[in-house]
């Protein structure tokens, strides 16, 4: 077997795309390529996996759907270690997220679970036959529904200039999203400068902001840059702006209505070119009602608005973030193999108040906490939140029965009493 897909010539793609479908049923490889017959693609099947690798050393395959469960690990092992450059998506049983998250450690870029709809199949096909996603750059991980439109939107924003204001709770990634906005727009190559307004004391954010100028203040031995200047030609980041004290807001408006900054001290004003990407865990609108915000400022702001999903809206990306994270934090010491099911069970039942910050903090910890190959739930790995979060769970449910028992009894005793 060659170590490498056929050559091509140089500058020259294949006209049509390549698409290989993987499984042991003519019944669904039948199905799967009519539903391929709306993209303008070449589609092949294989029953086996020697059929399939005769098939991939023979002509160029862009992309293929393997079953999993047929096929097994060491198909998704082969292809990626002689042919890394052939994009494979796993087809998975549904309810059964360790094949997913076995197959992604394997190299598989992708899963759907079966059955599936149609529309779903052609979906991940369309996703997968174009360009690469535009968010990768920034680290983003996921392909819910409710990501595939976050990535959409920042497609749409991308090479705009107007701001942007980014929604959503803690630890859902509101930064790799701003990343993400600079990173696929033509300010791609200047700075990225994020700054956390909660983190910093309200004496230290005008200085962070705006800069100094030598004598302005006790301390300032020299001048310094702020991050406006810093950001010049590329994108600031003001996470959680609705921390930011009232009495520089009027300042910060008044630098993105005039493109200049004052330092602190100084009365020269020094021109800046930056596009102004903000987000907060907080309701702005709200907060402008409670007079704890700036109208003129959220207006100013809030021209486009997207909304980050929580990790418990979008859980069947769970199995594609826990692979992200185990090959994140690898290590020679520790080398994971294999996701044991009690770990899936009781990840997918906890609901991640914390989100994805949460899941990779609790997969870190499991690594390092642990032992072995295989990621268990045992107690001295899994953090006490995951186990007290499904026993509360239970319990809540096991309160909502007796509840609806005793007023079952309750009706019926008034009902005898009648």
């Amino acid at each position: 077997m060659g170590a490498s897909q056929p050559p091509i010539a140089p500058g020259v793609n294949p006209r049509r795309r390549t698409v290989l479908i993987i499984d042991d049923e003519a019944t669904f490889l039948d199905l799967c390529r009519e539903s391929a017959s709306t993209s303008d693609c070449d589609v092949r099947t294989a029953i086996t996996a020697a059929e399939a690798l005769h098939i991939i050393d023979r002509r160029y395959v862009d992309l293929i759907f393997a079953s999993a469960a047929v096929c097994g690990l060491q198909l998704i092992r082969i292809i990626q270690e002689n042919h890394p450059g052939i994009k494979l998506v796993a087809f998975t049983v549904q309810g059964v997220p360790e094949m997913a998250a076995h197959a992604l450690h394997e190299g598989a870029i992708d899963f759907i679970e079966r059955p599936f709809a149609v529309g779903d199949f052609q979906e991940k096909l369309k996703q997968w036959l174009g360009p690469d996603s535009p968010c990768s750059p920034s680290g983003l991980v996921g392909r819910s529904q409710s990501m595939q439109k976050i990535y959409n939107l920042i497609q749409t924003v991308a090479d705009r200039e107007f701001p942007v204001v980014i929604l959503g709770e803690t630890g859902t990634g509101k930064e790799l999203v701003a990343q993400a906005i600079h990173l696929s727009g033509p300010r791609k190559d200047g700075p990225f400068m994020p700054v956390d307004c909660s983190a910093l004391p309200p004496t230290l954010v005008e200085s962070e902001l705006f800069g100094y100028v030598r004598g302005a203040f006790t301390g300032a031995e020299q001048d310094r840059k702020g991050l406006f200047e810093a950001a010049h030609r590329g994108s600031l980041f003001l996470d959680e702006i609705g921390e930011m004290p009232t009495d520089l807001q009027s300042r910060l408006l008044r630098v993105i209505q005039e493109g200049e900054v004052r330092r602190i001290g100084s009365n020269k004003a020094v021109p800046v070119d930056v596009r102004i990407i903000a987000a907060t865990h907080r309701d702005l609108n709200q907060a402008v009602t409670e007079g704890s915000f700036r109208m003129d400022l959220y207006y100013r702001l809030n021209v486009f608005q997207m909304v980050l999903p929580p990790l418990r809206q979008r859980k069947s990306d769970i199995p594609l973030l826990v692979a992200a994270f185990l090959k994140k934090h690898a290590n020679e010491i520790r080398r994971i193999t294999h996701v044991s099911p009690k770990f899936w069970t009781r990840a997918m039942a906890y609901d991640w108040p914390g989100n994805v910050r949460e899941l990779e903090n609790m997969v870190e910890r499991s690594l390092a906490l642990g032992s072995g190959t295989v990621l268990t739930d045992e107690e001295e790995s899994l953090p006490q939140e995951v186990q007290a979060g499904r026993s509360q769970r239970l319990a809540t449910e096991r309160l909502g029965v007796l509840e609806k028992q005793t007023i079952l009894k309750a009706t019926q005793r008034a009902r005898d009493s009648s």
